[in-house]
């Protein structure tokens, strides 16, 4: 049965936004909505991240995506680029482990 608290349908950001598809993982509300201010506060950030984006499989996206947003969720207060390196050491983690592959 399908969890009620995640949105599969929506990415983040909203497709039309996103035409390459790099941000299409399910997220729960709350993650979009920290996702959302995290990019509102630093629109640069949102850039640099969708260059690394470009350069990962699929599957190192969700990595780095859910990470990322992990960390945001749990100190909103804090910068958002403060999530980036401890989303680039999950993800390299991932990799180096054989957990993902290309």
């Amino acid at each position: 049965m399908l969890n009620r608290n995640i949105d599969i349908a929506c990415s983040v950001p909203a497709v039309n936004e996103d035409p390459e598809r790099l941000w299409h993982v399910p997220l729960h509300d709350t993650e979009r909505k920290a996702l959302h201010a995290a990019f509102a506060c630093d629109r640069e950030l949102r850039d640099e991240i969708e260059t690394l984006l470009r350069g990962l499989s699929a599957r190192l996206r969700s990595v780095f995506i859910a990470a990322f947003v992990a960390e945001l969720v749990a100190a909103p207060a804090a910068r958002p680029a403060g999530a980036y390196l401890p989303a680039l050491g999950a993800t390299i983690a991932a990799t180096s482990r054989g957990q993902v592959s290309g």
